[in-house]
């Protein structure tokens, strides 16, 4: 046993011999009081620099660049990128002077000065006090510093990387040159701001009123509160601990004893030369202790001293300048933001005041950037900035001002959720032209198969809805062919992705409606195109052109500076600048303060921007209910009308439902089939008036059948809920359903379209001659499924790869194995459709494919919006000397040579003879 613990002591000292060993750099003076006070100067408030960290995440590509927040960054408009800036400079600026009020430097100059001979110069703080040039000088040099490694590592990526937001200079805006001017503006405007407040001596006023110093006198700043010359009492332990003096008898034995202790604690935190001074401060007080001793037995035991006699002795033992440094010193241990002895007071008095002012300006700027925006949107950039700033301020002077700052913190963010938890109202967003006099907010439907008025319901012959034979049978009798045989079905499924993918919708849309218009002697996609189904922004796409579908063919032509056409263009329009501006504003700033419901927020800002978009569409006024298909109704009696006579195509929206992934299906079709499985079952009843087997979904307008005026952008926008950008609203059920992205169940729209076909397969086969399904795809799939990827793994990707290949899994189930899925569903009904004596391609599909990439959110740089345009164009732009295109107008468009293909496939399919062919032999 002994020799075991004789082993165990020589390994343990020997690890720690070791470890000293190794770790003996970091040990040195040189690191500690050099790299290591950097380090704790950057993470002692780690939510101030996160900001910095957030816009240079941005900037770069590494934060919110498929959300668009880099794109929106580098704004394509040049006013918004150079006020993107101005408010990147004003911000950093706004930090790093927080960080520096809060964590005071110990270099600040000691003595003030008059006059004006250090006005002017390399200083953002122009002011005769040298504390305050100084530290103006510092953070001009931080904020040129930021610029230019925000800067030179952009330009890094632009020029090497390969990536959704640096691929080429032409996705580089300006170069990023009116953000520097804007930069450059912002120091320069800080600058003239500071000036004037000097000239005024608006900080100097600020600095001598009795409120601000009222800070400077409480316990904690009590010392750099006396006045020069007046006489300081010998420190006592209480000072070093609890910042106050204590009344009773002092020990000068035992304040001996806690001053040594006093110094081995200051030997780690402070400069050398306070060692010496306590040396002083105990040599005095053992003087104190010897010419004083006393006792009443003769025993020697240390005498008894009253607080006025130490100080008695140590005012007359120590120098008046070794008293006011040990006094700083005692102040540098009690609290961090005076450990410099040498502080200037009148500086760090100013440079708060000056921060009060920086708080009222920009808390002036920001309500006239409020006013503003109830008229027109405001750049983003200057939003956030400005309530980052307001933010920084405001904590900077509660954290100054208040010594109990984290627990004013818990308890407001406790009574927050207190207030929101309390809140009367359950639904603070809401969907708009739900609610009826049966159902809403406080008045909820009830959900579950079990539920009175949801079986009555579900028991309605079609609830309203279109019966799918009888829609077909009409499809049938209206759109004969030429021989006397039933028409082709063409239905489009489009995936999710954004705007990307509903400017690649309508561009696909427009091509085909180019191509094929009816004229000589080629098939009119018009008559064929029946059903549109997908997710996210392709139906975003798709419920614009069947809203706008009864004003005829889409318009011809395409705009020169991007290659698209009149109704893609209109989709790839910025529709993110607003929605960042009500997510600022309201969502996140106001409507969580208050337990209130609300009629905006960024969902319903989302639909506007689509409106405002479409807005004088087809020269149909402004503003007016049929000036944009996204205000029409989803079942506006007029497209209704026109679905049922089968002369303009459905829609199929289908959001799912966050608590049971259960999907919302929105659609004038009676999809009842779909949302109740069946199959003979051999442990329950089967067979007519059996329960399904599950209940996979619910149809909206079976919920809802009063909705009558729910538009076709809310279906959109249901549809297309993905995270941050859209927020995730409740309907006015019991229990709560939250509905979100289509795209989660399925991003292609393949799943409900085959479903569809196979539930109706017997009149799908009667009434149709063949069906088409377009799949038009934002994503480059083909190539990846089809064979194993070779991706390989970062160093990062490789040490963590146990552990995170469950979330790697999930994300990458969303997109692969919905696709892999749906192609078995292909599959499946290629087994029902194409087996004899059906002709082998009556059910045939083809895809659009977008090969590129661009930001999963609502905003396109034009340079993007052109290379969507590329994926079914081949566009002849002028060159420069270098023989490389430039941002110049596109001098000639065409289809590109494998889409002209695809093209021309779906013309001989269209055209193809019906009939069946002789028995075949199958694989």
């Amino acid at each position: 046993m002994a020799t075991f613990r004789t082993i165990l002591v020589l390994f343990v000292g020997f690890s720690i011999k070791f470890v000293d060993w190794a770790f003996r750099p970091l040990n040195r003076e040189t690191v500690y009081t050099g790299l290591e006070g950097w380090v704790g100067w950057f993470l002692r408030y780690p939510l101030l620099f996160a900001q910095i960290g957030l816009y240079l995440g941005i900037a770069w590509g590494l934060v919110g660049a498929e959300l668009g927040l880099t794109d929106l960054y580098w704004n394509d408009d040049g006013w918004s990128q150079f006020w993107g800036g101005f408010a990147t400079g004003w911000l950093f600026g706004a930090v790093i002077f927080v960080n520096y009020l809060l964590n005071i430097p110990k270099a600040l100059p000691g003595t003030p000065q008059s006059g004006t001979k250090l006005i002017g110069g390399a200083s953002l703080f122009p002011s005769p006090n040298p504390g305050v040039y100084c530290v103006g000088r510092w953070m001009l040099a931080w904020l040129l510093g930021l610029l230019v490694v925000l800067y030179a590592v952009k330009v890094a990526l632009v020029a090497f990387a390969d990536g959704p937001t640096a691929k080429n200079w032409a996705e580089f805006p300006y170069g990023g040159g009116l953000l520097i001017v804007g930069y450059f503006v912002s120091i320069g405007t800080a600058y003239l701001l500071t000036a004037l407040d000097s000239f005024l001596h608006v900080r100097e006023d600020i600095g001598r009123a009795d409120w601000f110093q009222a800070r400077f006198a409480q316990q904690d700043f009590n010392v750099p509160a006396i006045p020069p010359g007046a006489p300081r009492p010998a420190p006592d332990v209480t000072d070093l601990v609890a910042g106050e003096r204590k009344v009773t008898v002092l020990s000068t034995e035992h304040l001996r004893r806690q001053l040594e202790r006093e110094m081995r604690l200051f030997r780690e935190e402070l400069a050398p030369q306070f060692e010496e001074t306590i040396k002083n401060k105990l040599a005095a007080l053992q003087v104190a202790g010897t010419a004083g001793r006393r006792s009443s037995g003769g025993d020697g035991t240390p005498a008894e001293r009253t607080p006025e006699e130490v100080d008695r002795v140590w005012e007359e033992t120590v120098p008046a300048e070794l008293r006011d440094k040990t006094w700083a010193a005692i102040e540098a241990k009690r609290n961090p933001y005076f450990r410099a002895a040498f502080a200037n007071l009148e500086a760090i008095r100013q440079l708060h005041a000056s921060a009060i002012v920086l708080g009222v300006v920009t808390l002036v700027v920001l309500s006239g950037v409020f006013i503003y925006t109830a008229f027109d949107v405001a750049s983003p950039a200057i939003i956030l900035s400005l309530l980052l700033i307001a933010a920084d301020v405001i904590g900077g002077l509660i954290a100054f001002r208040v010594r109990s700052v984290r627990t004013l913190g818990l308890l407001f963010v406790g009574g927050l959720l207190f207030l929101n938890s309390q809140c009367p109202v359950r639904h603070k967003m809401t969907f708009p032209n739900i609610d009826d006099d049966r159902y809403a907010r406080g008045k909820e439907l009830k959900l579950g198969c079990t539920d009175s008025y949801q079986r009555q319901v579900r028991e309605l012959p079609d609830g309203g809805l279109i019966g799918t034979k009888a829609w077909l049978q009409t499809f049938h009798a209206n759109n004969p062919r030429p021989d006397g045989s039933p028409p082709k079905l063409v239905v489009l499924a489009v995936s999710g992705g954004g705007i990307r993918s509903a400017v690649w919708t309508g561009l696909v849309l427009e091509g085909l409606e180019e191509r094929f218009a009816g004229g000589n002697n080629t098939p009119a996609i018009r008559k064929n195109l029946r059903l549109l189904a997908g997710a996210s922004g392709g139906m975003v796409g798709a419920a614009a052109y069947a809203g706008d579908f009864g004003a005829g063919p889409l318009d011809t032509g395409y705009y020169g500076h991007t290659g698209l056409g009149p109704f893609s263009q209109r989709l790839a329009w910025d529709s993110l600048t607003p929605v960042v501006q009500t997510m600022m504003l309201r969502d996140f700033l106001w409507n969580p303060l208050v337990p209130k419901s609300f009629t905006t927020d960024r969902g319903r800002t989302l639909e506007d921007a689509w409106d405002d978009n479409f807005d004088n569409w087809r020269g149909r006024g402004k503003g007016r209910d049929g000036a944009s298909p996204f205000r029409k109704a989803v079942r506006d009696p007029a497209l209704l009308a026109a679905e049922r006579a089968c002369t303009a195509p459905s829609l199929i929206f289908t959001p799912m439902m966050v608590e049971d992934s259960k999907r919302l299906l929105i659609s004038n079709h009676d999809l009842k089939a779909l949302t109740e499985p069946q199959t003979y079952r051999l442990d329950a009843k089967s067979g007519p008036g059996a329960a399904p087997l599950a209940l996979p979904g619910v149809e909206f307008f079976r919920l809802f059948p009063e909705a009558t005026d729910f538009r076709l952008g809310t279906a959109a926008r249901m549809s297309a809920t993905f995270p941050i950008v859209s927020p995730a609203v409740n309907l006015p059920t019991e229990p709560i359903r939250r509905v979100v992205d289509a795209g989660y169940f399925d991003n292609y729209g393949l799943d409900v379209i085959v479903h569809w076909l196979l539930q109706n397969k017997d009149a799908v086969m009667e009434h149709t001659s063949g069906v088409l399904i377009i799949q038009v795809r934002a994503y480059p799939l083909e190539d990846a499924g089809a064979q194993f990827g070779a991706t390989p793994q970062s160093p990062i990707s490789t040490l963590v790869a146990s552990v995170s290949a469950p979330m790697e899994a999930l994300f990458t189930a969303r997109g692969s194995a919905a696709y892999h899925r749906n192609n078995q569903l292909l599959s499946a009904a290629n087994a029902v459709f194409n087996a004899p004596p059906q002709p082998e391609n009556f059910l045939a599909t083809t895809v659009f494919e977008l090969d590129g990439t661009a930001a999963l959110s609502w905003y396109l740089t034009q340079a993007q919006q052109r290379d969507i345009a590329r994926g079914f164009y081949k566009l002849s732009l002028p060159t420069n000397q270098g023989g490389t295109d430039y941002n110049g107008e596109i001098q000639e468009r065409k289809v590109r040579p494998e889409i002209d293909a695809k093209l021309n496939a779906i013309r001989d399919w269209l055209t193809s003879m019906t009939l069946a062919p002789p028995p075949r032999p199958r694989p």
